[in-house]
């Protein structure tokens, strides 16, 4: 028991890293971390202000990545990209998805491909 308990704390600390350096990094580059997702067909929902939204393949297949925008009466596609692993997509402007008593957009990205293998997500607003 004690083991497994090591082994849950070890793997607790490594990811608490892991996001604190990629939220340390964000803050470099000007972006602001909103959220991570692990999924194999479509992401959680990552809330954004408006202006620009950037999503990163931390880690997953090579492929075209979909970003929409959530909506109770009927989803707002907002675009796509092909994306590799590290790379990012970056939509602009994109203010006018902004709506509901929140003032904000409610984005999430699906994977058109390979949706049997999970992949890991990094939004930023």
């Amino acid at each position: 028991m004690k083991q497994v308990f090591i082994m849950l704390l070890t793997v607790a600390t490594i990811l608490f890293a892991s996001l604190s350096s990629v939220q340390a990094k964000s803050q470099l580059t000007g972006w602001d971390y909103v959220g991570y997702s692990i999924f194999f067909n479509t992401t959680g929902i990552a809330e954004s202000t408006g202006g620009d939204f950037k999503y990163c393949l931390d880690a997953g297949p090579s492929g075209w990545y979909k970003l929409w925008e959530d909506d109770p009466v009927g989803d707002d596609f907002v675009g796509e990209r092909y994306l590799s692993h590290g790379e990012c997509a970056i939509f602009r402007n994109i203010g006018g998805f902004v709506d509901g008593s929140n003032n904000e957009a409610e984005f999430y990205v699906q994977k058109i491909h390979s949706t049997n293998v999970k992949s890991y997500m990094i939004f930023y607003d």
